[in-house]
């Protein structure tokens, strides 16, 4: 179902009447909202409202069928010229594609942010957490005999440990 949606939603369809097409009507290299206004004078005063008719106007154009068996989805779109029809298929599709690279490309750039600052911040903890454990065993060189300094000498190294652990795999990650 979301298919259909983005097929025929508005963000695509106004990325189609700015590309240009070639038609025995209106000739070669109109925009598909000349083609879909038919030529009529354009005025700063009524070109949103001809832009959002023409939006609809493409919209109401295309017909998206879904095979239940393949799930295999068949669009068409219909114009007073097939060749026409051919291209705005090309073009919507070409559309769909270019939508889809640039929603991976923000996600992807999201992500990489995302672990950036992360590797930041980690590998600010794991230099505390090292200097914590420096610190420790400076302050603490005999520690063989009391359980209690082994213990926090053993939580600290676990913490530099885990701390190296998440800073690697981040690392990779970034890779």
């Amino acid at each position: 179902w979301i298919y259909e949606e983005l097929i025929k939603s508005r963000k695509i369809a106004k990325s189609m009447l700015k590309r240009t097409y070639d038609t025995q009507k209106f000739g070669a290299n109109k925009t598909l909202f000349y083609i879909l206004t038919s030529g009529a004078d354009i005025s700063p005063n009524n070109k949103e409202k001809l832009f959002s008719n023409s939006v609809d106007a493409f919209i109401n154009m295309i017909d998206v069928s879904e095979d239940k068996d393949s799930g295999i989805f068949t669009i068409k779109i219909t114009s007073e010229e097939p060749d026409l029809s051919y291209e705005l298929n090309a073009g919507l599709i070409e559309e769909i594609k270019l939508h889809h690279e640039n929603i991976s490309k923000q996600r992807h750039n999201k992500t990489l942010h995302f672990i950036m600052g992360r590797i930041e911040d980690t590998a600010k903890e794991l230099q505390n957490a090292e200097e914590s454990l420096r610190d420790f065993r400076g302050r603490n060189r005999r520690i063989e005999n009391s359980p209690s300094l082994l213990l926090e000498e053993e939580r600290l190294s676990r913490e530099v440990l885990v701390l190296t652990g998440v800073f690697t795999t981040l690392k990779q990650q970034l890779e």
